[in-house]
C-alpha cells in the first residue's frame, strides 16, 4: 500500500469519532467521518486492482450480510407501500458501509502491520476527544431531555460514552499485557483522562460496557481458576468504587440508575415492546426497511428505531434475514475464538462482545459508520493474526 493511502486510512480512523460534526454547515450531509471516508475511498482508485473481492476469509464474512441486505430489500419492496419510492426500499447507505469495510480489510490484508496502527490512532482520536471536552469545545450542556449530560460535537451521550469504552478496554489490555513501568503509567494517565469523559455522559451502557468487556477479558486469559476469581474480584471492586463515585459526583446519573434498579426501565422498553408485537405480526420477511418507523408509530404512538439492531433487523426482514445476519456475527465470533486460542490475545474478543451488547442497545446504530469500522477491525484482526502465524511458521 502506498503512503498515501495509509494515511488517508489513519485519518479515517481519527475522523471516525465526529460522525455528527459538520464544522463546514453542510446540513449534516458530509460530516468529518464522511468526508474522511470519501478521502480513503478515492485513494483505492489508482489500485483498484489491490482489491480483492474473491478473498476467501473475505467471502466468509461478507457473504451472508449480502445476501442479508437483499432479503431487506425483497421484503421493502413487498411492502412498498410504506415507501416514498422505489429507491427508497434499497438500503444504499449500508452497502456503502459495506464497502467501506471490504476496503479496510483488503487494506489490512495487504498491509497486516496498519492494524495495530489502526488501534492507536483510535485512542489517539478518543484522547483528543477527552481533551476536547474538558477544555469545553464542541460541548453541549443542559439540552432539553438529556439532563446536563455531555453530548460532543454532535453525538448524543450514549454514543460518546460506547465510544470511549471502547478506547477504556483497548488501554486496559494494553496496561495488562505491556512491561516496563513507564508504559503502564502513561496508560493509566490515558485511561483516567478518557474515563473522565466517560463519566460525564452518565452513561449506565458504557459502564456497563466497560464491566462486560473486562470480564471478558479477564474469563479468556490462560491463567488459574484462582488467579481468574482474584481478577474478576479485582474487576468488580474498581466497577462497584466507578458507580459509587459516578453516583455521588452526578446526580442525573443517579437518578437514571435508580429508574433502572427500581423500576426495570432501561429507556428503550416500550420500544422494544413495540418491536417485538411487530415480529410477532410479521415474522417471516417483516415489514421492510421503509415500514420500520410507520409500523413503530402505528405500534406505541412514535415513529422511533426500537434502539435494538437484533430487533431492527428481524422487524424489518423477519426470520428469513434475521437467520444470515446472525450467521454473519456467529461466523465472526467463531473465527475470533479461534484466534484468540491460538494466540491468547484476548482482545478482539471482549471489543466484539461489547460490539455485540451495545448493538443490543443503540438507535439506529445499523447505520452508524463507528459499527461497521470496528467490524472491519475484528475482521482484519483476523486476517492479521493467520499471517503472523503463518509467517511464525516458516521461521521456525
Amino acid at each position: 500500500m502506498t503512503y498515501l493511502s495509509n494515511f488517508s486510512l489513519l485519518l479515517f480512523v481519527f475522523g471516525v469519532n465526529f460522525e455528527y460534526w459538520d464544522p463546514f454547515g453542510l446540513q449534516g450531509i458530509f460530516s468529518v467521518t464522511k468526508i474522511t471516508a470519501i478521502i480513503y475511498i478515492l485513494t483505492w482508485i489508482p489500485q483498484f486492482r489491490r482489491i480483492s473481492l474473491g478473498y476467501k476469509p473475505l467471502l466468509y464474512f461478507c457473504t451472508p450480510i449480502f445476501v442479508y441486505l437483499f432479503i431487506e430489500f425483497v421484503s421493502s419492496a413487498i411492502n412498498i407501500r410504506y415507501a416514498d419510492d422505489f429507491f427508497d426500499t434499497f438500503n444504499f447507505k449500508v452497502l456503502q458501509l459495506i464497502v467501506l469495510l471490504i476496503l479496510v480489510v483488503n487494506h489490512i490484508n495487504n498491509n497486516p502491520r496498519m492494524l495495530n496502527w489502526i488501534i492507536y490512532s483510535y485512542i489517539a482520536n478518543v484522547v483528543l476527544l477527552s481533551i476536547l471536552s474538558l477544555s469545553g469545545i464542541g460541548v453541549e450542556l443542559g439540552a432539553a431531555g438529556e439532563g446536563g449530560r455531555l453530548l460532543l460535537f454532535g453525538e448524543n451521550p450514549n454514543m460518546v460514552g460506547m465510544k470511549a469504552s471502547f478506547a477504556v478496554l483497548i488501554i486496559l489490555h494494553i496496561i495488562l499485557t505491556q512491561s516496563g513501568f513507564w508504559n503502564k503509567a502513561i496508560f493509566v494517565g490515558l485511561l483516567v483522562l478518557i474515563f473522565s469523559m466517560l463519566i460525564a455522559t452518565a452513561s449506565r451502557g458504557a459502564l456497563l460496557s466497560v464491566f462486560i468487556g473486562l470480564s471478558i477479558l479477564v474469563l479468556v486469559q490462560k491463567i488459574t481458576i484462582v488467579q481468574k476469581g482474584f481478577f474478576l474480584a479485582l474487576g468488580l471492586l474498581f466497577s462497584f468504587a466507578a458507580f459509587n463515585y459516578v453516583l455521588t459526583q452526578d446526580e442525573n446519573f443517579a437518578m437514571r440508575l435508580y429508574v433502572l434498579l427500581e423500576e426495570g426501565n432501561t429507556g428503550r422498553n416500550s420500544l422494544w415492546e413495540g418491536a417485538f408485537q411487530a415480529i410477532m405480526d410479521n415474522p417471516l420477511i417483516g415489514v421492510g426497511r421503509p415500514g420500520a418507523l410507520p409500523t413503530m408509530e402505528q405500534y406505541i404512538g412514535r415513529a422511533m428505531d426500537p434502539h435494538n439492531v437484533f430487533l431492527y433487523v428481524f422487524m424489518t426482514t423477519g426470520i428469513v434475514g434475521f437467520m444470515f445476519f446472525i450467521t454473519f456475527l456467529y461466523r465472526l465470533a467463531k473465527k475470533l475464538y479461534t484466534d484468540y486460542k491460538l494466540t491468547n490475545n484476548g482482545l478482539y474478543l471482549s471489543l466484539f462482545g461489547v460490539l455485540v451488547f451495545n448493538m443490543s442497545k443503540a438507535g439506529g446504530f445499523i447505520n452508524h459508520i463507528f459499527l461497521w469500522f470496528f467490524l472491519s477491525v475484528l475482521i482484519g484482526s483476523v486476517i492479521y493474526n493467520r499471517k503472523t502465524l503463518r509467517l511464525e511458521r516458516r521461521i521456525l
